[in-house]
């Protein structure tokens, strides 16, 4: 990286990120990425994600892809596996009223 490029990205970055070779990703403040989201947004759609700096922490902005319920997704077959053998799966209906009617007591007396 060049070193005019290392000391505007220093500049912008905390004390203990500096120097790091962070990914090639933009760096910027939050006040300076504010006037300017909607084409960040842009970027990150494109696949450029976008590290912001707010005082000593950092966010990354990065795209996120939806998961398609229609395509056959091993996440999503993950997820709803979980889901389905989870904890609360193997609760019967009486033990499920149970719980019901202790949470409904308990906010009744509130």
């Amino acid at each position: 990286m060049q070193a005019g490029l290392r000391a505007a990205r220093n500049r912008e970055l905390p004390a203990r990120a500096r120097g790091r070779n962070l990914c090639p990703m933009r760096t910027l403040t939050v006040s300076k990425a504010r006037a300017r989201l909607g084409g960040l947004v842009d970027e990150v759609q494109r696949g450029a994600p976008v590290i912001l700096v707010h005082g000593d922490k950092l966010a990354k902005l990065e795209r996120y892809e939806l998961l398609d319920p229609d395509a056959d997704s091993p996440r999503l077959e993950a997820m709803l596996l979980e889901a389905v053998e989870g904890p609360h799966a193997h609760y019967s209906q009486a033990e499920m009223d149970a719980v019901l009617r202790k949470a409904l007591r308990e906010s009744h007396k509130r």
